[in-house]
């Protein structure tokens, strides 16, 4: 029997009213799929695959800020009569690039997608945002890529939704910017089945730093699992296995806008890089 960690608690007053608002593209006007809302510094929801989400009446005329990779960040105010939200894509200007074409000959594994002894879970804390990843050190040659990551999990249904997320190492040694310049959507099977996402196509070459890979946790419908007894209690699956520790080893969370070092866990995750 699995011991679980449950990362963060979300509670929600399902009856309270709420105000359906879409996302789309500013320059070709389809929607922007799992975009995500953060209030307060603190995940509020994520647009769905329609790139529609919800603001509760409690919360209009509040701040909030939306972002998607591929896109600008926005800072924008929601009242009531607010129904579309368009973002601007965000295209940077490279002074230099350097080509290096992978030749795919050898890989090289980081970490491992065992089964673990505990899980990670998102269940209830009001709107934190949810995040938690893992940090790989560098491999002692130069011009590798990122090929694929495995990551194990366990769901009660099909089609789970997560987002992943490749940061560069910052200063401090903590995620700073995200280098995959699109979404990373990651649809996870029912039961306890070990996920296998492609990341040639991205190619990204390892840093001399590291890397930080996470997984963020969509709030949406389609994620959630209810309470046996009780109907208004629900927390986000799929459950990630990790390894309980008592001291930080490689892992991380994202709480009340910024990353901590996890000394609970350690993700249970293998990053293979191809030359």
């Amino acid at each position: 029997m699995y011991k679980t960690i449950a990362l963060f608690l979300f509670f929600c007053n399902l009856t309270n009213a709420q105000v359906p608002v879409s996302i789309f593209n500013s320059t070709d006007k389809k929607p922007v799929l799992y975009a995500s809302i953060w209030k307060d510094s603190k995940m509020y929801t994520a647009s769905d695959s329609l790139g529609l989400f919800y603001v509760r009446n409690s919360d209009l005329d509040s701040e909030f800020k939306i972002s998607c990779v591929g896109y600008k960040t926005l800072h924008i105010k929601i009242a009531a009569d607010v129904s579309s939200i368009f973002l601007e894509n965000d295209v940077k200007q490279l002074n230099e690039v350097t080509i290096v074409v992978p030749k795919r000959n050898k890989t090289f594994k980081l970490g491992k997608s065992k089964n673990g002894d505990i899980t990670v879970v998102c269940t209830n804390r009001e709107n934190q945002a949810v995040l938690t990843g893992k940090y790989f050190a560098t491999v002692n040659q130069e011009n590798l890529f990122l090929s694929k990551l495995k990551f194990r999990t366990f769901s009660s249904k099909e089609n789970r939704k997560v987002e992943m997320f490749i940061y560069a190492v910052d200063e401090n040694g903590a995620p700073g910017k995200i280098i995959n310049a699109e979404p990373i959507i990651c649809q996870i099977k029912k039961g306890h089945h070990v996920n296998e996402i492609d990341l040639k196509k991205l190619n990204i070459e390892m840093p001399k730093e590291g890397v930080f890979v996470a997984i963020q946790y969509l709030f949406l419908e389609e994620n959630r699992q209810y309470g046996t007894h009780n109907k208004e209690w629900f927390f986000y699956e799929p459950a990630i296995d990790a390894n309980e520790t008592e001291t930080y080893t490689d892992s991380w969370h994202f709480n009340d806008g910024s990353w901590k070092k996890s000394d609970k866990y350690s993700l249970n995750f293998q990053l293979v890089l191809t030359d």
